[in-house]
């Protein structure tokens, strides 16, 4: 009726495997999501610092349009808009 000593101490054991391996694939499913975290923060800083670049290019492209505009007596008034955004109308 009652399991003999033996009997307990190999179920102990067995149970005890069975934690270390679901404990050992937990770990291994954590790291492979650590990994996928890096991996997306490493797209996303190349995506910022490509969007950063082109906004650098885009800036010099406008400043050279204006420049241009200006240069062949165009003249512009700046009218701030809602929020910080600014835009340019000729006169």
């Amino acid at each position: 009726m009652f399991p003999s000593a033996e009997e307990k101490k190999q179920r102990n054991r067995d149970s005890q495997a069975a934690f270390r391996e679901r404990r050992k694939e937990h770990i291994s499913e954590l790291e492979n999501i650590v990994q996928e975290q890096k991996e997306k923060l490493q797209e996303s800083k190349n995506a910022q610092a490509s969007a950063k670049e082109e906004v650098l290019i885009l800036k010099y492209k406008n400043s050279l349009l204006e420049r241009i505009l200006l240069e062949q007596g165009m003249k512009y008034r700046i009218v701030r808009k809602r929020g910080n955004s600014l835009t340019r109308h000729r006169n």
